[in-house]
């Protein structure tokens, strides 16, 4: 999920969002998102628990993440196509978010994240510039 998270925090800095934007979704994302909406049933370095949270802040703030170069690339209105052309190197996290979308619809749980990020890297959900 955090690779997931990370394109969408690029999302929001190639929108011009800023960093506050990203800290909500980096603390709220986590939450959100885990299909238990709690603490139960999480590994130890999940997210959304204290000893994963250093690697999401990471993932989702480094100008070095791959997922977050897509998410920007996308918010600032490229195609995923070319942001990964450019790029260069697989970016995990494109293809766990549509693995991750499925797998909530099929089980019918609500994850903003995976949902977001997986429209966005179609056409016709694509972020638009400010």
């Amino acid at each position: 999920m955090k690779n997931v998270i990370a394109i969408a925090a690029g999302i929001g800095d190639g929108l011009g969002f800023g960093a506050n934007a990203r800290a909500a979704l980096i603390t709220r994302g986590p939450e959100r998102d885990h299909p238990a909406g709690g603490e139960e049933g999480r590994e130890p370095h999940d997210p959304g628990r204290l000893a994963g949270l250093g690697d999401l802040v990471l993932t989702c703030s480094s100008e070095l993440s791959r997922n977050r170069t897509v998410g920007f690339g996308l918010g600032q209105g490229r195609s995923l196509e070319a942001v990964q052309k450019e790029l260069g190197q697989v970016a995990e996290g494109v293809r766990n978010a549509k693995a991750v979308r499925e797998l909530a619809r099929k089980v019918q749980v609500e994850m903003p994240s995976p949902r977001r990020s997986t429209g966005s890297c179609t056409r016709a959900n694509r972020p638009r510039p400010r």
